[in-house]
Parts: structure tokens; C-alpha cells; sequence
């Protein structure tokens, strides 16, 4: 995964005050920036699926876990030629790690018909309802329809059973999808 100059950037535990606070910066940014509406919106839906991710994962981990890693969650927005990027990181149990990285390589395999039919899918059944932590449902699921990308991750063992989890993915800056 790449380091680009950042746009916008939070470091620390998020929370849906911070994730309001975050959609505000970035509004203002997108009229600088010059951003057209869908552009806007679909970054937004990425950012807030990315940042909900983070803090389902860490809010579900006991704080001295948590204050156990050295690396601590993220969130950063960044542009790169003819790409957006947006990147977030937070630690994961080893458990849950597992579970995500394959529902992810899943998800990236697919062709986006099948991958939109598997969205609808799921949809229909409801299984996202009962998927609490397993990771990779609707939420990546959606941010590769809107990106039309595939997600980038890694995972690093910290220790034991805990790991730092670091997913990106790109969204063209004039998608005209």
C-alpha cells in the first residue's frame, strides 16, 4: 500500500461524533477540491462504511486489548493522480482477522456482476443481520460497487491473538459511473 499526501486524516478512536466532524471537513474540502456531487457522495459512502468498520472492530475489543497495540485506529483520505484514496487501520482479534481476510479475497475475486448480485443476495436474505463481527459483509461488499476496485489489506500480527488491520481502496476522482 502506497503513502500519498493526505487530504484529510484523523489518528486516534473514532466515534460517530468524529465520524460527523470528518463528513464536515470533507465537505468543505470536496468544494476546493472541485468534486462533483456523485464523486462527493460516493466518497462519503466509502468513508463512513471504512470508518463504521474501524469502530465496530475496536469497540468490540476489551480496552486493555486495545491499549495493548502500539499502532492505534485511523482514517485518511488522499489523492494520487487520477485516484482518491481512502485508507483506515485499527487493531483486530486474530478470530476475527481471519474470517475478514477471507470474506475480503472473496469479495475482490468476484466480477461486479457477481458481486452485485451477491450484494443483492444478501439483501434479500438478510444475512447481514445476523453477521455481527465475521467481517466483509455488506459494508466491503458496497465499497467495491461504488469504488468498482478491489480492497486492499494487510494484517499484522502484533501479538498473540491481536493484529493491526490496514484496508484501502482507490475511487477514480472524475468517476463517472
Amino acid at each position: 500500500m502506497e503513502n500519498h499526501p493526505e487530504i484529510l486524516s484523523y489518528k486516534g478512536f473514532l466515534s460517530y461524533q468524529i465520524t460527523g466532524r470528518l463528513i464536515e471537513k470533507l465537505r468543505d474540502i470536496s468544494q476546493e477540491l472541485n468534486l462533483k456531487k456523485s464523486t462527493y457522495r460516493k466518497i462519503v459512502t466509502l468513508m463512513v462504511e471504512m470508518i463504521e468498520n474501524n469502530y465496530n472492530y475496536v469497540n468490540s475489543l476489551d480496552r486493555n486489548i486495545v491499549n495493548q497495540s502500539p499502532q492505534k485506529p485511523f482514517f485518511s483520505f488522499c489523492r494520487s493522480g487520477d485516484h482518491f484514496t481512502l485508507k483506515s487501520g485499527n487493531p483486530i482479534l486474530q478470530e476475527d482477522a481471519r474470517a475478514l481476510k477471507n470474506r475480503i479475497e472473496h469479495i475482490n475475486q468476484l466480477h461486479y456482476q457477481e458481486l452485485k448480485q451477491l450484494y443483492q443476495n444478501t439483501m434479500a436474505k438478510g444475512i447481514y443481520e445476523e453477521q455481527k463481527r465475521t467481517g466483509a459483509g455488506l459494508g466491503m461488499m458496497k465499497m467495491v460497487k461504488i469504488s468498482r476496485s478491489k480492497i486492499h489489506y494487510e494484517l499484522v500480527r502484533i501479538h498473540n491473538d491481536l493484529y493491526y488491520y490496514t484496508i484501502e481502496i482507490a475511487i477514480e476522482t472524475n468517476n463517472n459511473r
